[in-house]
């Protein structure tokens, strides 16, 4: 028997709230890879290896691009049901909150800052600079970091029971987290200096992207079931690359489909909202020149 460590106790208490009180509306969008992928092929093919650009970089732009067309979906929502109260803050920048795979084979999300305006190259280099600072970032140590700001945030907040629930899981018990002075210490000096990541770094950021392909790469299928994360409005997951048939022209052929789930809180937005998403990714995956310049 084991008990849940930090990252595990996180992750249970983000999925619980979310299927306990967010309204999940899901839609699945098969996007056409084809003109994306020849671009991507080419552009990798004339650089060395440090140089090139992932699947996951691409989409990730094509996505962004996406979102500054479909801004409801960008932001967070706050509702008190007691009151049938609530409001929408969107947000004028693209905090993309990321799951990027650490040395120990676990899954951390991060968050990518103000990604609005980074051309596919720019992505890349962001994701192998948080991948290096990851590696050199004492995961719990800093996850322990995190949720005490946050534990005493919810107290300023008047959550106080949520807030002595877990201080009482984090230090009572068999599950207790054991974090030491020296190691909180020099997490902080690491994120300071820019060696390793600090907590403005896993915080919340304004949409959350899963990319399932990047640990499943051989997997087929789409994700069903994908938690907004509270308070954010949307979430998605990007599969894997895959040939699929399709229609073209009254034509049954064979395309590269990535396929992207996107939740939504019905709360706060519809599946309207998603439309000016969608019809702008169509847009760009269907142009080349639209997509070279997007590199």
């Amino acid at each position: 028997m084991s008990y849940f460590d930090i990252s595990r106790k996180i992750i249970a208490s983000i999925t619980t709230d979310s299927w306990r009180n967010v309204p999940h509306l899901v839609y699945i969008y098969e996007a056409d890879a084809e003109k994306l992928m020849e671009a991507v092929r080419s552009y990798n093919s004339s650089h060395p290896k440090e140089e090139r650009i992932s699947v996951n970089s691409a989409v990730l732009k094509v996505i962004i691009e996406g979102i500054k067309a479909g801004p409801a979906l960008n932001g967070h929502v706050f509702y008190d049901h007691a009151l049938v109260r609530g409001r929408i803050e969107l947000s004028d920048h693209i905090d993309i909150s990321t799951p990027v795979l650490y040395k120990d084979g676990k899954m951390m999300t991060v968050n990518l800052h103000r990604m609005e305006d980074r051309s596919m190259r720019e992505i890349q280099e962001v994701m192998n600079d948080c991948r290096k600072r990851l590696d050199n970032t004492d995961m719990e140590a800093l996850l322990y970091l995190t949720g005490l700001a946050d534990t005493f945030d919810g107290l300023m907040h008047g959550k106080v029971l949520k807030a002595a629930g877990r201080l009482i899981g984090a230090k009572v018990g068999k599950g207790r987290i054991k974090v030491s002075a020296k190691r909180m210490r020099e997490c902080i000096r690491k994120g300071k200096a820019g060696e390793g990541l600090a907590t403005e770094d896993i915080r919340q950021g304004s949409i959350t992207i899963s990319n399932v392909g990047s640990v499943g790469r051989h997997m087929k299928g789409s994700t069903l079931m994908l938690e907004v994360v509270p308070p954010q409005i949307c979430a998605m997951a990007v599969g894997t690359l895959q040939k699929k048939p399709a229609a073209e022209d009254d034509r049954v052929v064979i395309k590269e489909i990535i396929p992207i789930t996107i939740a939504i809180d019905h709360r706060a937005v519809d599946y309207a909202d998603m439309i000016p998403f969608l019809e702008r990714m169509e847009e760009l995956l269907s142009n080349e020149e639209l997509i070279e310049a997007m590199i």
